[in-house]
Protein backbone atom coordinates (compact mmCIF):
# COMPACT_ATOMS: atom_id res chain seq x y z
CA UNK A 1 0.00 0.00 0.00
CA UNK A 2 1.26 3.19 -0.74
CA UNK A 3 2.10 5.75 1.48
CA UNK A 4 -0.85 8.33 2.09
CA UNK A 5 0.06 12.14 1.41
CA UNK A 6 -1.74 15.05 2.58
CA UNK A 7 -1.77 18.44 1.22
CA UNK A 8 0.04 21.53 3.64
CA UNK A 9 -2.04 22.80 6.23
CA UNK A 10 -2.44 26.26 8.17
CA UNK A 11 -0.93 26.67 11.61
CA UNK A 12 -4.20 27.48 12.64
CA UNK A 13 -6.46 24.60 11.11
CA UNK A 14 -3.14 22.79 12.59
CA UNK A 15 -3.97 24.02 15.94
CA UNK A 16 -7.40 22.72 15.54
CA UNK A 17 -6.75 19.17 14.87
CA UNK A 18 -4.44 19.09 17.53
CA UNK A 19 -7.01 20.07 19.53
CA UNK A 20 -8.97 17.79 18.36
CA UNK A 21 -6.36 15.30 18.94
CA UNK A 22 -5.72 16.26 22.20
CA UNK A 23 -9.15 15.92 23.25
CA UNK A 24 -9.85 12.73 21.76
CA UNK A 25 -6.83 11.36 23.47
CA UNK A 26 -8.05 12.45 27.04
CA UNK A 27 -11.72 11.07 26.00
CA UNK A 28 -10.07 7.66 25.39
CA UNK A 29 -7.88 7.41 28.65
CA UNK A 30 -11.24 8.43 30.50
CA UNK A 31 -13.18 5.68 28.61
CA UNK A 32 -10.07 3.14 29.58
CA UNK A 33 -10.49 4.44 33.35
CA UNK A 34 -14.20 3.41 33.16
CA UNK A 35 -13.81 -0.10 31.58
CA UNK A 36 -11.09 -0.63 34.42
CA UNK A 37 -13.48 0.80 37.07
CA UNK A 38 -16.17 -2.01 35.57
CA UNK A 39 -13.91 -4.34 35.45
CA UNK A 40 -12.86 -4.49 39.03
CA UNK A 41 -16.08 -4.08 39.97
CA UNK A 42 -17.34 -7.21 37.91
CA UNK A 43 -14.32 -9.05 39.57
CA UNK A 44 -15.73 -7.72 43.45
CA UNK A 45 -18.75 -9.61 42.47
CA UNK A 46 -17.69 -12.24 40.90
CA UNK A 47 -15.09 -12.77 44.21
CA UNK A 48 -18.60 -13.06 46.16
CA UNK A 49 -19.75 -15.03 43.69
CA UNK A 50 -17.08 -17.92 43.69
CA UNK A 51 -17.43 -18.29 47.60
CA UNK A 52 -21.38 -18.61 47.63
CA UNK A 53 -20.59 -21.29 44.46
CA UNK A 54 -17.46 -22.83 46.67
CA UNK A 55 -19.23 -23.07 49.95
CA UNK A 56 -23.12 -21.99 49.78
CA UNK A 57 -24.12 -23.41 52.85
CA UNK A 58 -21.01 -21.18 54.39
CA UNK A 59 -21.91 -18.43 52.71
CA UNK A 60 -25.59 -17.89 53.64
CA UNK A 61 -24.78 -18.62 57.25
CA UNK A 62 -22.19 -15.88 57.15
CA UNK A 63 -24.38 -13.57 55.38
CA UNK A 64 -27.37 -14.54 58.22
CA UNK A 65 -24.97 -13.93 60.87
CA UNK A 66 -23.90 -10.69 59.53
CA UNK A 67 -27.48 -9.43 58.67
CA UNK A 68 -28.62 -10.59 62.23
CA UNK A 69 -25.90 -8.75 63.94
CA UNK A 70 -26.85 -5.35 61.82
CA UNK A 71 -30.61 -5.58 61.31
CA UNK A 72 -32.97 -6.70 63.73
CA UNK A 73 -35.68 -7.73 61.43
CA UNK A 74 -32.96 -9.80 58.85
CA UNK A 75 -34.50 -12.90 60.64
CA UNK A 76 -37.52 -12.90 58.54
CA UNK A 77 -35.34 -12.09 54.96
CA UNK A 78 -34.22 -14.97 52.65
CA UNK A 79 -30.68 -14.97 52.34
CA UNK A 80 -31.00 -17.45 48.95
CA UNK A 81 -32.55 -13.61 47.37
CA UNK A 82 -28.77 -12.27 47.69
CA UNK A 83 -27.48 -14.34 44.64
CA UNK A 84 -30.04 -12.57 42.79
CA UNK A 85 -29.02 -8.87 43.82
CA UNK A 86 -25.44 -10.25 42.74
CA UNK A 87 -26.38 -11.34 39.06
CA UNK A 88 -28.18 -7.76 38.89
CA UNK A 89 -24.92 -6.07 39.51
CA UNK A 90 -23.43 -8.33 37.36
CA UNK A 91 -25.36 -8.08 34.91
CA UNK A 92 -24.98 -3.98 34.70
CA UNK A 93 -21.30 -4.09 35.14
CA UNK A 94 -20.66 -6.62 32.07
CA UNK A 95 -22.81 -4.51 29.56
CA UNK A 96 -21.03 -1.14 31.05
CA UNK A 97 -17.99 -3.18 30.49
CA UNK A 98 -18.77 -4.29 26.89
CA UNK A 99 -19.85 -0.76 25.96
CA UNK A 100 -16.85 1.07 27.14
CA UNK A 101 -14.45 -1.53 25.64
CA UNK A 102 -16.39 -1.45 22.47
CA UNK A 103 -16.10 2.44 22.73
CA UNK A 104 -12.15 2.19 23.22
CA UNK A 105 -11.96 0.69 19.97
CA UNK A 106 -13.59 3.21 17.88
CA UNK A 107 -11.82 5.84 19.84
CA UNK A 108 -8.50 4.59 19.02
CA UNK A 109 -9.45 3.88 15.18
CA UNK A 110 -10.29 7.92 15.28
CA UNK A 111 -7.62 8.60 17.40
CA UNK A 112 -5.11 6.76 15.02
CA UNK A 113 -5.76 8.48 11.54
CA UNK A 114 -5.02 11.91 13.36
CA UNK A 115 -2.02 10.57 14.30
CA UNK A 116 -0.94 9.97 11.12
CA UNK A 117 -2.24 13.52 10.10
CA UNK A 118 -0.57 15.41 12.26
CA UNK A 119 2.43 13.55 12.08
CA UNK A 120 2.58 13.85 8.46
CA UNK A 121 1.92 17.47 8.52
CA UNK A 122 4.55 17.67 12.04
CA UNK A 123 7.50 15.13 10.97
CA UNK A 124 9.88 14.04 13.81
CA UNK A 125 8.17 16.81 15.42
CA UNK A 126 5.16 14.71 16.49
CA UNK A 127 5.59 10.88 17.50
CA UNK A 128 2.13 8.89 18.00
CA UNK A 129 1.35 7.74 21.29
CA UNK A 130 1.00 3.97 19.43
CA UNK A 131 5.43 4.46 18.50
CA UNK A 132 6.14 3.57 22.34
CA UNK A 133 3.92 0.51 22.45
CA UNK A 134 6.20 -1.17 19.34
CA UNK A 135 8.83 -2.74 22.75
CA UNK A 136 6.49 -5.24 23.76
CA UNK A 137 4.13 -6.03 21.19
CA UNK A 138 3.67 -9.84 22.18
CA UNK A 139 2.82 -8.35 26.25
CA UNK A 140 0.70 -5.85 25.11
CA UNK A 141 -1.52 -8.72 22.62
CA UNK A 142 -1.81 -10.56 25.59
CA UNK A 143 -3.03 -8.11 27.94
CA UNK A 144 -5.52 -6.33 25.15
CA UNK A 145 -7.13 -9.66 23.73
CA UNK A 146 -7.24 -10.87 28.26
CA UNK A 147 -9.12 -7.39 28.82
CA UNK A 148 -11.39 -7.74 25.52
CA UNK A 149 -11.92 -11.38 25.03
CA UNK A 150 -10.98 -14.11 27.23
CA UNK A 151 -12.53 -12.48 30.44
CA UNK A 152 -15.69 -11.83 29.40
CA UNK A 153 -15.53 -15.57 27.51
CA UNK A 154 -15.20 -15.97 30.91
CA UNK A 155 -17.47 -14.35 32.98
CA UNK A 156 -20.64 -15.78 30.49
CA UNK A 157 -19.15 -19.13 31.42
CA UNK A 158 -18.93 -18.55 35.19
CA UNK A 159 -22.29 -17.28 35.16
CA UNK A 160 -24.03 -20.19 33.35
CA UNK A 161 -22.33 -22.61 35.76
CA UNK A 162 -23.01 -20.57 39.00
CA UNK A 163 -26.58 -19.90 37.98
CA UNK A 164 -27.48 -23.38 37.21
CA UNK A 165 -25.55 -24.32 40.33
CA UNK A 166 -27.74 -22.54 42.70
CA UNK A 167 -31.47 -23.09 40.95
CA UNK A 168 -33.54 -24.94 43.81
CA UNK A 169 -35.34 -28.50 43.24
CA UNK A 170 -38.82 -26.26 43.88
CA UNK A 171 -39.37 -23.43 41.55
CA UNK A 172 -39.03 -19.92 44.14
CA UNK A 173 -39.93 -16.10 42.40
CA UNK A 174 -36.87 -15.51 41.97
CA UNK A 175 -35.51 -18.43 39.86
CA UNK A 176 -37.06 -16.59 36.85
CA UNK A 177 -35.24 -13.53 37.59
CA UNK A 178 -31.97 -15.86 38.08
CA UNK A 179 -32.33 -17.03 34.69
CA UNK A 180 -33.38 -14.00 32.28
CA UNK A 181 -30.28 -12.09 34.15
CA UNK A 182 -27.85 -14.79 33.15
CA UNK A 183 -29.03 -15.59 29.61
CA UNK A 184 -28.79 -11.43 29.48
CA UNK A 185 -25.44 -11.51 30.78
CA UNK A 186 -24.89 -14.41 27.69
CA UNK A 187 -26.50 -12.52 24.99
CA UNK A 188 -24.94 -9.14 25.74
CA UNK A 189 -21.26 -10.53 25.66
CA UNK A 190 -22.08 -12.85 22.75
CA UNK A 191 -22.94 -9.61 20.86
CA UNK A 192 -20.34 -7.59 22.06
CA UNK A 193 -17.61 -10.35 21.46
CA UNK A 194 -19.09 -10.70 17.78
CA UNK A 195 -19.07 -6.73 17.66
CA UNK A 196 -15.73 -6.40 18.96
CA UNK A 197 -13.57 -9.46 16.45
CA UNK A 198 -15.42 -7.50 13.65
CA UNK A 199 -14.06 -3.97 14.63
CA UNK A 200 -11.15 -5.44 15.00
CA UNK A 201 -10.71 -7.52 11.55
CA UNK A 202 -11.39 -4.13 9.91
CA UNK A 203 -8.69 -2.67 12.00
CA UNK A 204 -6.25 -4.70 11.31
CA UNK A 205 -7.22 -4.59 7.81
CA UNK A 206 -6.88 -0.62 7.36
CA UNK A 207 -3.28 -1.12 9.12
CA UNK A 208 -4.04 1.07 11.86
CA UNK A 209 -4.11 -1.48 14.87
CA UNK A 210 -2.61 -1.74 18.13
CA UNK A 211 -2.80 -3.61 21.15
CA UNK A 212 -5.04 -1.75 23.23
CA UNK A 213 -4.19 -2.04 27.03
Amino acid sequence: MLPVTYAPMDAERLSVLYDHYRDSFATLQRTRAARDRYLYLALAVLAVALFDFALPQGFEVLVADTLKSQIPFATALDVGYLSSLLLFLLLGFAIRYCQSALAIQRQDACLRKLEALLSSHLGGAFSPEGDAQIDSPFFLEWAHYLYSFLFPLLLAGFTVVWTYRQTPASWRSSTWFDDVATAAIVISIVIYLVAFQRQDRRTRGTGTARALS
